[in-house]
């Protein structure tokens, strides 16, 4: 399985919310992203649902400015 493959299946994560959002952005915005943004969204995919949830629904704030620059851009979707 190539990277991009990885990538598209780890984007789905059994909760319709979160697979919405995540494969829109990945569909629209990933492959034009910078490499710290590429970066940080893998690194999000390696959360937790519940605390990727959090992030985009709840009222969790992620610790770095790269994520939550991220998590913003993709509430946008």
């Amino acid at each position: 399985m190539n990277d991009v493959a990885k990538l598209i299946w780890h984007c789905r994560r059994g909760m319709r919310e979160l697979d919405l959002l995540l494969v829109s952005y990945r569909e629209k915005f990933y492959t034009t992203a910078n490499a710290i943004e590429q970066q940080t969204f893998v690194q999000l995919l390696d959360l937790p649902d519940d605390l990727i949830y959090d992030y985009l629904f709840g009222e969790k704030q992620p610790d770095t400015i790269e994520m939550t620059f991220l998590i913003n851009k993709i509430k946008m979707i």
